[in-house]
This record gives C-alpha cells, sequence and structure tokens, in this order.
C-alpha cells in the first residue's frame, strides 16, 4: 500500500522505533555464537533494488520465537507490505494464531529451516512449497534488520525472508494484497469481507447492523485463531483526518471489547508511530493511551465509510 509514499519523510523516526525494540530485545537475549550451519550458506533473495547490496547478520544463538510471541513485537519495516506485516501481527494475537505461527517453520538443525508456505504455479494449481533458509537477515550499517522484524526472536524476519525467497526477492513483497497473503499463509486466499462506501450507511439500523456484522466476523476470526484485518481503501487524507487512521495502509486487528454498550477493536498500526493525534515525525509525542506503540482502540460504529475488514474464511 502507499502508505511509504504518504510518510516518506517519517520513515527514518520508526527505523529508530524498531532499532530501539530490537537493541532492547538484545541485551536479554544469548549474544551470537559464531558455528557451522549444517546447510552452509544458503542463498539470500535479492533485496529491494531501491535498496543496493546490503549485508547481512547472522541470529545464531537467538531464540526464533519468545515463549508468548505478541503483536507488539512486530515491526514492518522499510518495506511496503503492511497488509503482510499486520497479517503475522494478527496471527500472534490469539493462542491459536501463535500455533500457526509456530506451525510454519521448522528448525531441521541450528540456524538452518524449512517455512511452510504456499504458492500457485503457472499452471493455476495451489501447490505447498518448503522454503529452506538459515538465519541470515538483511541489516543496516549498524546491524539492525532492514525489512520487517521482531522486538522478541527473529520469527518475523524468517517468515518475511522465506516469502522474499519463494517469490523472487522482497520487490515482490512491496504491496502484496492480502488474497496474496492469506493464500502463501495459509494455503486459501478467500476472504469474508465487509466494505463501506460514502453511502454504505444511511440510517442508525443500518450502522447497528454493520456493526453487529463486524462483531461477529472478528470473534469468529479470533476463535479460529485467524487474523483480522482492518485497511482503509481512501486514498485522500483529508478525508481520513481525524479519524486515527492513514489512507491507504492496513491494520491488524488484535482484540475486541463491547464497552458502554459500543464495540471497539484494538488495532496495530505495523510502523508503531502512527496513532491518534501523534505526528509520526515527533519522537518524543505521547500517545492518547499513554503508550506510543501503535496499538489502539477504535469505536467500530464511527470508523466512517473509509475502510473495509476482512478475515479468511
Amino acid at each position: 500500500m502507499r502508505i511509504h509514499a504518504v510518510l516518506g519523510p517519517f520513515l527514518e523516526t520508526v527505523r529508530e522505533a524498531i532499532t530501539e525494540a530490537v537493541e532492547t530485545a538484545a541485551r536479554v537475549q544469548p549474544a551470537p555464537v559464531a558455528c557451522a550451519r549444517a546447510c552452509g550458506n544458503l542463498p539470500d533473495p535479492a533485496p529491494m533494488t531501491t535498496h543496493g547490496a546490503l549485508r547481512t547478520r547472522r541470529f545464531a544463538g537467538v531464540s526464533l520465537f519468545p515463549a508468548a510471541p505478541s503483536p507488539l513485537h512486530v515491526y514492518q519495516g522499510g518495506l511496503g507490505n503492511c497488509g503482510f506485516v499486520a497479517t503475522l501481527a494478527s496471527f500472534a494475537a490469539t493462542p491459536d494464531g501463535r500455533a500457526r505461527l509456530r506451525s510454519l517453520i521448522t528448525e531441521t538443525a541450528p540456524g538452518c529451516y524449512v517455512v511452510h508456505l504456499h504458492q500457485r504455479g503457472a499452471d493455476g494449481v495451489l501447490r505447498a512449497v518448503d522454503v529452506r533458509v538459515d538465519d541470515d537477515v538483511y541489516v543496516d550499517a549498524a546491524g539492525h534488520p532492514v525489512y520487517a522484524a521482531a522486538s522478541e526472536g527473529y520469527w518475523v524476519s524468517l517468515i518475511e525472508k522465506a516469502a522474499a525467497q519463494m517469490r523472487g526477492g522482497y520487490d515482490s513483497l512491496a504491496g502484496i494484497g492480502l488474497e496474496d497473503t492469506f493464500t502463501m499463509l495459509l494455503g486459501d486466499g478467500r476472504y469474508s469481507l465487509i466494505e463501506t462506501s460514502d453511502s454504505a450507511v444511511t440510517n442508525a439500523t443500518e450502522a447497528r447492523d454493520r456493526t453487529a456484522r463486524i462483531e461477529s466476523l472478528v470473534r469468529s476470526a479470533r476463535t479460529r485463531g485467524a487474523p483480522v484485518i482492518l485497511a482503509t481503501h481512501e486514498t485522500d487524507m483529508a478525508r481520513i483526518a481525524g479519524r486515527g487512521l492513514y489512507p491507504d495502509h492496513a491494520y491488524a486487528v488484535i482484540d475486541l471489547e463491547r464497552r458502554n454498550g459500543e464495540t471497539y477493536l484494538r488495532v496495530l498500526e505495523p510502523n508503531h508511530r502512527l496513532e491518534p493525534g501523534v505526528n509520526p515525525a515527533d519522537s518524543t509525542a505521547a500517545a492518547s493511551d499513554g503508550t506510543l506503540d501503535g496499538a489502539f482502540w477504535v469505536p467500530a460504529a464511527r470508523l466512517g465509510a473509509f475502510y473495509w475488514i476482512c478475515s479468511p474464511r
């Protein structure tokens, strides 16, 4: 999605947030150790062409998964694939979703992994694809991941790396759609969708019906451990201003609750910098809930007409 074009000047702030989180995690995890890998040095997917040559860093000695993966561990990084990263974050919001994430990766030897994905061939047939990857991750000059990362563990980087390897490089993940994301991670790209438009809701009865459908979809998905994504399809910043959301962007839905008769969704912005009333260029900004972590509550009835919510069937 085009959020990176919208936020171009602010991406350095996002990188700083990722760097801080990864550095914090590194202080409490074992130091990487130098050891030979049984699988050797496997080929890495090509980095984005705009990034040129990048060096890699091994994550040997660091746990692949923390004890309890959390959506708040997940950071998007320097690639415009918010829907893909939001899907990983939403998986991490439920016990069954976390089990699904763990099932995607098999460690065959220290530093050697098989990531279990799906891809539709030129013949139109969907097939399971086992992608072999090692624990090398592209990093910047300071040694911090360039693409998607987790503040605890490196499962996010590994799944994204395998996806890039399968599809022909990191460029292939820029702007990847949710149907392709669900197909790759779940083996089925079909999804349930609630979409709005300017004329979608004309009276209170329709508004209540829409909110009830949103609540039903989210509760059903969370029961199954399936991800839920809230995406803004409006491209005009002025029309969506004041709702706490950014245009043409994807958010992970990570919780739902009823409060004073209203349905609220807790959503996570995968850059962890975009919250209602917060200027992403201001690294000292305070969030409305006191924690600038990209997660905030949204009343379902007040989202307006500029979004859609979807979840795999």
